[in-house]
């Protein structure tokens, strides 16, 4: 039986999640976002997660060598938010899925805010 609601880490994708955090996380999220600007980013939540999923789209990540592009996530990570959950970089990860229910809250997970982007199905069928 394969996990509900669940979808593959994309291979040009960075996903900050920052549930050990001690601060504000929104004033860590606000942080994040412009840092990491131009980049483009999405911010998903659902209700009863410790803190959102800041995706951010690096699409030259997308032609790196598996290995390379797990070391690059992770310096990036640890760069932008050492808090941050640094499993989420490695290879063939899941995490809940956009636009569903997620599978421990029960509860949609939704977008809260974009930036820098067209939303992220337009660029990776570009």
């Amino acid at each position: 039986m394969g996990v509900i609601n669940q979808e593959p880490i994309l291979n040009e994708w960075i996903i900050f999640d920052v549930d050990k955090y001690a601060g504000d996380i929104w004033k860590k999220y606000l942080f994040l976002i412009c840092s990491l600007s131009p980049y483009p980013m999405e911010l998903w939540y659902a209700e009863g997660m410790r803190s959102p999923h800041l995706i951010v789209f690096v699409p030259e990540l997308k032609n790196l060598e598996p290995e390379v592009r797990e070391e690059y996530k992770k310096l990036f990570l640890k760069r932008y938010c050492p808090e941050a959950d640094i499993n989420l970089a490695e290879e063939n990860r899941l995490i809940s899925a956009r636009e569903k229910i997620h599978f421990k809250h029960n509860s949609m997970k939704r977008l809260l805010g974009f930036w820098n982007k067209e939303p992220f199905e337009e660029m990776n069928n570009a």
